[in-house]
C-alpha cells in the first residue's frame, strides 16, 4: 500500500526527533506502529527502528512524568502491555512495569480539578495489566496489582461526581473499569457502588465537544457494561441514549478533511484502548469512505506531509492513521 509505505518512511525520518516518549504524541506510540508494521510488511527494518524507539522510552522513563494516559506513565504502560500481550515484543511485563506501578499507586497529586482524568487513566492501566487476570507469581506485584485497583475504588469514593464535567473518554474508560471487575469477581462490593454511580450516565447530555467515535464507543461500553451486570431496565436506559442522541450523528457529520481521518485512526485506536469493536458500525461507513478518499488524494497528502511536526507524528497523527490502514 502507497500510502503506508510513504508513512513509515516518514516516520523513519522524523519519529525520532520527538523528545516526548509517551503514547499520544511521543514515542511509544510511533513505536507500536513500527512493530505492527512491521509484521504487515514483513520487513525487519522497520522492527530496528521500533527497538530504537522503545530503547529510548525505557532510558527516559523517570517518576517525574505524569501519571497521564496521553503522554504520561499510564499511556506508556498501557503501550507496553499492548506489544507484549499481541507478541510484538517478548517480555514478562509484570518485571517490566514494576516501577510504573509503583509510580501510579505512590501518585498522591489528586484533587477535584484533575481527579476524574487520573482515575479514569489509572483505570485504563489497571485494566491492562489484568490481562491474565490476578495470576502472578510475585507476590510483591500481586499485592501493587491488587493495591492499584483498590486505589480507583478509593479515588472514586472521595472525589467522583458522576458526569459532572467528566468527558466521554473518562466515562468509557470506568465503564471498562466495573465491566472487567465484575466478570472477574474482584471488589464486588466497592464495584456495585461505583456501577450504580455510572448507570446514571444514559442521561448525560452530550455537546458539541464530543465526536461521533466518543458516543459510539459510549453506546458499545455502557450497554456491555448493563449485559454484564444483568440490569433488567437494560433496554429502557439503552433507548433512552439511542433516542436523546440519534439527531447527533446527523449533525456532526460535517467535518473537514483532516478531522474526517483523524476520526478514522481514532477508530482503531479506541477498539484497542476499549476492547471494542466499532469499525463496522453504520455510523462510520461514510467516515470510513471519506477518510479513505482524502488520503489518496495527492493534494491532502502533500499538506499533511508540508506540515508535519512533532505533535502530529504519533497517535494523533501519522502512527495513527498508518495503523488504521494496517487494522482496515
Amino acid at each position: 500500500m502507497k500510502r503506508l509505505e510513504e508513512i513509515a518512511n516518514l516516520l523513519c525520518l522524523n519519529g525520532t526527533y520527538t523528545k516526548n516518549i509517551g503514547f499520544l504524541n511521543g514515542k511509544i506510540g510511533i513505536a507500536i506502529f513500527f512493530y505492527c508494521y512491521t509484521k504487515y510488511c514483513k520487513n525487519n527494518f522497520y522492527e530496528k527502528i521500533a527497538d530504537e524507539l522503545l530503547e529510548d522510552v525505557f532510558e527516559n522513563l523517570s517518576s517525574n512524568i505524569s501519571i497521564y494516559f496521553t503522554d504520561g506513565l499510564t499511556g506508556i504502560g498501557w503501550g507496553i502491555e499492548y506489544l507484549v500481550r499481541n507478541k510484538l515484543v517478548e517480555g514478562n511485563t509484570d518485571d517490566i512495569l514494576g516501577d510504573i506501578d509503583r509510580a501510579v499507586l505512590e501518585y498522591e497529586n489528586i484533587s477535584g480539578s484533575n481527579s476524574k482524568e487520573v482515575v479514569s487513566n489509572v483505570a485504563l492501566y489497571v485494566i491492562s495489566r489484568l490481562h491474565n487476570g490476578l495470576f502472578c507469581e510475585n507476590k510483591v506485584i500481586l499485592k501493587l496489582k491488587t493495591l492499584m485497583i483498590k486505589k480507583v475504588y478509593d479515588i472514586c469514593d472521595k472525589e467522583l461526581i458522576v458526569c459532572e464535567k467528566m468527558s466521554l473518554f473518562q466515562i468509557n474508560s470506568l465503564f471498562v473499569f466495573v465491566t472487567k471487575m465484575k466478570q472477574m469477581h474482584l471488589f464486588e462490593e466497592h464495584n456495585d457502588v461505583l456501577y450504580k454511580k455510572l448507570k446514571l450516565c444514559y442521561n448525560f447530555q452530550f455537546d458539541k465537544n464530543y465526536d461521533i467515535i466518543d458516543i459510539i464507543s459510549f453506546r458499545v461500553l455502557y450497554k456491555k457494561m448493563l449485559r454484564t451486570f444483568n440490569n433488567t431496565e437494560f433496554v429502557k436506559y439503552y433507548s433512552i441514549i439511542k433516542e436523546n442522541n440519534e439527531d447527533f450523528f446527523l449533525k456532526k457529520c460535517n467535518y473537514d478533511d483532516t478531522l474526517i481521518v483523524n476520526i478514522y485512526s481514532k477508530i482503531f485506536w479506541y477498539s484497542d484502548i476499549f476492547n471494542i469493536k466499532i469499525n463496522e458500525k453504520k455510523e462510520l461507513c461514510e467516515i470510513r469512505k471519506q477518510a479513505r478518499l482524502y488520503l489518496n488524494s495527492d493534494e491532502f497528502w502533500d499538506y499533511q506531509v508540508g506540515n508535519i511536526n512533532v505533535n502530529n507524528m504519533s497517535v494523533i497523527g501519522l502512527a495513527g492513521v498508518g495503523k488504521a490502514l494496517i487494522n482496515s
